[in-house]
C-alpha cells in the first residue's frame, strides 16, 4: 500500500515523494514526515480527498497508514470525479 501511494504521488506530482543523493538521505527524508503535494503534473487538478488518501498512504510510521487494501480502496473510491 505504501508503494502504491508512492506511485500515485509520482503520477500526480511528476516527482518522487522524497529526494536525496544517497540511501541515507532518502531514508531520513522519509522519516521526517509526509511530503507536501505543492507541485502537480502540468494541467492536472485532483480532488482534495484524493490527495489526502495518497498522503495518508505515505505516513512514515506503518501504524499511521491504511491498515488494509480495502480501506485504501474505499477512500480512493469515495473521491468524486468532476
Amino acid at each position: 500500500l505504501y508503494n502504491l501511494a508512492t506511485v500515485l504521488y509520482e503520477m500526480v506530482t511528476g516527482v518522487l515523494p522524497w529526494s536525496g543523493k544517497s540511501f541515507l538521505e532518502v531514508f531520513q527524508a522519509k522519516m521526517s514526515g509526509v511530503p507536501g503535494m505543492s507541485s502537480r503534473a502540468p494541467g492536472l487538478e485532483i480532488a482534495p480527498e484524493f490527495e489526502a488518501a495518497i498522503l495518508h498512504g505515505l505516513a512514515p510510521r506503518r501504524k499511521d497508514r491504511f491498515e488494509t487494501a480495502e480501506e485504501f480502496l474505499s477512500r480512493l473510491a469515495a473521491v468524486e470525479i468532476a
